[in-house]
């Protein structure tokens, strides 16, 4: 009888650790599904919004292009309130037209695939000559200005304070093309330390890199770490304020295009006029950039000597 009741508490505990054993492989397939959603997209090459065909047929198409900063879900959720305020309140047709990096933004507009575009602010700095790109408008802060920052992250129980404290660890950073990238290497460089870079496409990647503890820290644009303070992200280190990155044209694109574009999104507060997601990038509408903002921005780039040219 004894026997009996060693054998089947035995029997048991296989049994549980085996239960155990499936649900944590489950919640790991799970974990990997949803992140590859998120990251993920390929499969969103060539996204477009599709538009209602009774206002699509009435009004001439305008392409707008962005860059897949965020996986296609949040893109469409953070500028499609955008989209469709333009066209409930202009004489023109939107579309969103994602591309996989700023280069192929950058062609896309060249090639006049699209008739505007929004550009990081590097990438703008970059091509504005070559393409005689106009910025048309630029996102502003909650404090009405036409600036943001980038900013260290750690996880909230985390030692590092800045970017002397990584020595050893490995960084995330997003795009190569993004003062993100830029900043994060121009600050390991200035500390003299030895870190191992990981390179990501996206900046919510970069976060999810830093909770998950793959990296020890990470650069993102601090409205993008701001979502996740409450989730266990530490704002370490904050870059000086840098542009907006705007919406441009090319000079040579319809200046009625351009001035309608203009005066409705100058009216636009992202809070008051969405009901819906919008980038919090939009949150407090936009404003006209004045010419030295940039030409500030590319001197601060030649100081430090960062190269945004290719």
């Amino acid at each position: 009888m004894r026997n009996e009741k060693i054998e089947k508490g035995k029997y048991m505990k296989k049994f549980f650790g085996l239960l155990i054993l499936i649900f944590i492989l489950t919640i790991s397939l799970l974990s990997f599904i949803a992140y590859n959603f998120l990251t993920d997209i390929s499969y969103m090459e060539g996204f477009k919004t599709t538009p209602p065909s009774t206002t699509k047929i009435s009004k001439k198409i305008i392409k707008i292009g962005v860059v897949s900063r965020y996986s296609p879900s949040l893109i469409y959720d953070g500028y499609q309130p955008i989209i469709d305020y333009l066209n409930e309140n202009t004489n023109y047709y939107f579309e969103l037209v994602l591309s996989k990096n700023y280069h192929e933004t950058v062609s896309k507009l060249k090639n006049k695939e699209i008739d505007l575009a929004f550009l990081g602010d590097m990438v703008f700095i970059a091509n504005r000559k070559k393409l005689n790109l106009i910025p048309v408008v630029c996102p502003v802060n909650k404090e009405g200005k036409p600036y943001l920052r980038v900013v260290l992250i750690t996880k909230d129980d985390s030692q590092i304070n800045n970017f002397c404290d990584l020595n050893g660890k490995k960084l995330a950073l997003p795009s190569e093309s993004s003062f993100s990238f830029k900043w994060g290497i121009l600050k390991t460089k200035k500390c003299g330390i030895q870190v191992k870079i990981k390179k990501f496409n996206f900046h919510h990647t970069v976060v999810l890199q830093v909770l998950n503890g793959v990296c020890a820290a990470g650069v993102v644009r601090e409205y993008v770490a701001e979502e996740f303070k409450e989730k266990g992200i530490k704002l370490a280190d904050f870059s000086p304020p840098i542009p907006s990155p705007p919406l441009v044209a090319l000079s040579s694109t319809d200046k009625q295009i351009i001035k309608e574009v203009r005066k409705k999104l100058l009216k636009f507060k992202g809070i008051k006029n969405s009901n819906r997601l919008i980038d919090k990038e939009f949150y407090y509408g936009f404003t006209i950039p004045e010419k030295s903002l940039y030409l500030k921005f590319e001197n601060y780039l030649k100081k430090n000597g960062i190269v945004y040219e290719k």
